[in-house]
């Protein structure tokens, strides 16, 4: 009878420790979880944020087209004035200085 109560009372403690173990175990699952969760939220947010900010890279960057290509004609016109002005200049000039 001694022998099945000591035998009892082991199988108890494993049962005690294998409990304990588990539930360490268990307790530091739930943390890593907690923390895979906010990684991930965070994750998304900066994501998000990105996404964002390259929306505003686009849009800036159509605007920058759309000056440009407005823009476009009138410094061509202004070449070809310089062009002109440069052509006359020479022409005045040629006959005026040695």
């Amino acid at each position: 009878m001694t022998f099945e109560l000591t035998r009892i009372k082991q199988r108890l403690a494993d049962l005690e420790k294998g409990y304990k173990d588990l539930s360490f175990w268990h307790d530091q699952w739930k943390r890593l979880h907690l923390k895979a969760s906010e990684t991930a939220v965070k994750n998304t947010e900066l994501q998000q944020e990105v996404h964002e900010t390259m929306k505003v890279m686009t849009d800036s960057i159509m605007d920058i087209r759309q000056t440009y290509q407005s823009l476009l004609p009138l410094t061509q016109a202004m070449l070809e004035l310089t062009d002109r002005v440069k052509n006359l200049e020479q022409k005045n000039t040629g006959k005026d200085h040695p």
